[in-house]
């Protein structure tokens, strides 16, 4: 077998094997370099070298390494999390490439932000059933998505043409990000983690109460929020129709970001970490003063913080007149 020698951009030495040793430290590789032409057999042992050299306590940072493959003929953005990496394919050949050789080891990312992704169809699907994480960007074909009840994370970003979602109940981690056509969610109630963005189709989250992580952002048809008190970490961010939040006292972790239609949180004393973030309409923060972790930024009603001081951990932010933050 002859030896194959990868190039590294920016990289003079080698080791005895021709081989780049796995830098100790992965941000002292300058960005922009890559490792080139590799065959496939290769690829995949670098993939399991460099899971291995990250140190136990950088595994839950995000590492991104480019590769550049021969057989996949493209350059793909990989990025280390944990045991996974994230790759993109091109098309329908590049997919199968991958899915023979590294199977669901990897985390799939298909479709930018800047085109529609045209060559993702519901009958591909079925391939991507048995992986633990996917993506799918601009994928304006797509509109059956019920092959992919069996991944652990889901994420669908500007797939317009997805309506129905009652297949889902079973990811653990699910995005939906402007899917106008997602109306009813009622079946998420037992997703674990569940992100709701520019959904405009969405108006009753009252099945939602049972989710641990929830995120609601610029949902504006959601109005009744009452449901959610037992949600453990919620984010409700430039939900203008949100006003009555009586209801989410028992909530652990609460952030409330440009609501600014909410005007009373005397209900939130017993939270134990409340973020208010621009929410214009706030100005009396006296029932707060029970709170463990307050977070106040550019609230501009807010004036008075004289029964925060048993607050044990206090962030203000441009609270009023103050242009710079405080933590005490």
């Amino acid at each position: 077998m002859s030896s194959i020698t990868p190039a590294i951009a920016g990289s003079e030495t080698t080791s005895d094997t021709g081989l780049l040793p796995i830098p100790r430290n992965f941000r002292e590789v300058p960005p922009g370099n890559f490792i080139g032409d590799l065959p496939n057999e290769l690829l995949e042992i670098i993939f399991e070298e460099l899971v291995a050299a990250l140190p136990l306590h950088r595994k839950k940072e995000s590492v991104a390494v480019r590769l550049v493959c021969s057989r996949f003929r493209a350059v793909y953005d990989v990025h280390l999390c944990f045991d996974y990496f994230d790759v993109c394919p091109t098309d329908e050949s590049s997919l199968d490439e991958i899915l023979s050789t590294l199977g669901s080891r990897v985390g799939y990312k298909i479709g930018t932000y800047s085109k529609e992704t045209s060559w993702l169809t519901n009958g591909l699907l079925p391939k991507l059933s048995m992986i633990s994480q996917v993506e799918l960007i601009y994928c304006t074909l797509v509109c059956d998505i019920s092959a992919l009840g069996s991944v652990d994370s889901l994420t669908l970003r500007y797939c317009r043409g997805v309506t129905d979602v009652s297949a889902l109940g079973g990811v653990k981690c699910l995005t939906l990000a402007r899917c106008p056509g997602v109306k009813d969610v009622s079946v998420l109630g037992g997703v674990e983690s569940l992100f709701l963005a520019e959904c405009s189709g969405v108006k009753d989250v009252s099945a939602l109460g049972g989710v641990k992580n929830l995120m609601l952002a610029g949902c504006n048809g959601v109005t009744d929020v009452s449901t959610l008190g037992s949600v453990e970490d919620l984010w409700l961010k430039n939900c203008q129709g949100v006003k009555d939040i009586s209801g989410l006292g028992g909530v652990k972790k609460l952030t409330l970001w440009s609501c600014h239609g909410v005007t009373d949180v005397s209900a939130l004393g017993g939270v134990k970490r409340v973020a208010l973030r621009y929410c214009n309409g706030v100005t009396d923060v006296s029932a707060l003063g029970t709170v463990e972790d307050l977070w106040l930024d550019s609230c501009p009603g807010v004036t008075d913080v004289s029964a925060l001081g048993n607050v044990k951990k206090l962030t203000l932010w441009e609270v009023s007149y103050y242009r710079r933050a405080w933590r005490f």
